[in-house]
C-alpha cells in the first residue's frame, strides 16, 4: 500500500477528496492545523505549515511516495492579491524539496485557473495561455513550474489539477452557489448584474474523481480540472431558484464593467484522453448541493 501525505485536508478540496479516496489502495497521511473527518489521530500531525522544521521532521518520519499538495490561504476576498501567496509557494516547494530528498515519488499539486490569461477565453494547457493578472495566479503558476522541475531533477513524476470553479459539498457560504441559494431561502431579492459572464463550473465530486484519476494513472503535466462546456452566471442563479421555488426573487441588469472576461472555459481535452467523463450535469450538481445544504441546516 502506497502512502499519501496530503495538505489541505480539512478544507473544501481536501475534504471531499478523503472521501471519494480509495482508503483500500492508499495510507493516508495528513498536516495541517486541524484533524481532517476520516483520519485517525495516527495518521494527523497538527503544525503550523509554515514550521519548516516541522515539515522536515513528519516527512522523514513517514517517508511517504506521494505528496499532494491542497492547502493554500484564500480565506478573504483579498487572496487575490495578498502577500501569503507568495509564502505558500514557498512553503509548497520546500515541502517538495524535503519529499523529493525522501525518496518521494510521486507530487499532485492543485493549481487555478487564475494562471491564465483570461482574456484568452477557452483556455488550453498550454504556455501561451498563461498569463497571470493576479499575484495569485502568479504565485500558483510559479509554483508549479519550480514543482515541476525539481521533480525531474529527482525523476519523479508531477502533475499539477488546474481548477477551474468548483463548487458542492462544504463549499464556504460566501461563493456563489451557497450564498445564492442561502439569501433566496431566506426571501432576499438578488439583482445580478453578471448573469451574462460564462464560465465552468465542475461539481466538486466530478474534479476529486478527475484529480483521483490523475494520481491512479500518474499523468504529468498539467490538466485543466474543468466540464469543457461554458454556463452562464444568469443559469446558475435561475437553476438555484428554480430548485428552491423562488424564482420571482431574481432580476438581471446589465453592467459592461462586469464583461471584461466574458468566457472562461477549460479545455478538457487531455483529462477526457485518459478516460475522464463527467458524472453530473449542471442541474444534477446543483440539485445535489442545495440537497447537502439541507442536512447541514445551511438553508
Amino acid at each position: 500500500m502506497k502512502k499519501m501525505l496530503l495538505t489541505g485536508a480539512s478544507g473544501f478540496l481536501g475534504r471531499n477528496f478523503l472521501e471519494c479516496l480509495d482508503k483500500s489502495k492508499y495510507e493516508v497521511f495528513a498536516v495541517g492545523r486541524s484533524c481532517p473527518q476520516y483520519l485517525d489521530k495516527e495518521h494527523y500531525f497538527k503544525y503550523n505549515l509554515k514550521d519548516f522544521e516541522g515539515a522536515l521532521q513528519y516527512i522523514r518520519k513517514i517517508c511517504p511516495n506521494i505528496l499532494v499538495l491542497f492547502a493554500w490561504d484564500v480565506s478573504t476576498q483579498s487572496y487575490w492579491e495578498s502577500f501569503e501567496n507568495c509564502l505558500w509557494a514557498d512553503i509548497c516547494i520546500r515541502m517538495a524539496q524535503v519529499f523529493l530528498d525522501n525518496g518521494g515519488q510521486q507530487i499532485l499539486f492543485a493549481g487555478t485557473s487564475a494562471s491564465y490569461d483570461y482574456g484568452k477565453g477557452f483556455l488550453r494547457e498550454q504556455p501561451d495561455y498563461e498569463h497571470p493578472s493576479s499575484l495569485y495566479g502568479i504565485s500558483k503558476l510559479y509554483t508549479s513550474q519550480a514543482l515541476q522541475k525539481l521533480a525531474k531533477m529527482h525523476d519523479a513524476v508531477y502533475c499539477e489539477a488546474r481548477l477551474f470553479a468548483i463548487y458542492g459539498k462544504y463549499e464556504k457560504m460566501a461563493r456563489l452557489v451557497p450564498l445564492t441559494a442561502w439569501r433566496l431561502s431566506h426571501n432576499e431579492k438578488i439583482v445580478n448584474e453578471c448573469g451574462e459572464l460564462l464560465r465552468d463550473y465542475i461539481y466538486i465530486e466530478d474534479a476529486v474523481r478527475a484529480i483521483h484519476l490523475l494520481i491512479e494513472t500518474k499523468a504529468s503535466g498539467v490538466y485543466n480540472i474543468s466540464t469543457g462546456k461554458p454556463v452562464s452566471i444568469g443559469q446558475i442563479i435561475k437553476r438555484i431558484a428554480k430548485e428552491l421555488d423562488r424564482r420571482e426573487l431574481i432580476e438581471f441588469h446589465n453592467n459592461d464593467k462586469a464583461k471584461e472576461y466574458p468566457l472562461i472555459v477549460g479545455d478538457n481535452a487531455k483529462l477526457r484522453g485518459l478516460g475522464f467523463v463527467c458524472a453530473y450535469s449542471l442541474e444534477s450538481g446543483i440539485a445535489q448541493a442545495l440537497e447537502w445544504m439541507k442536512k447541514e441546516g445551511k438553508l
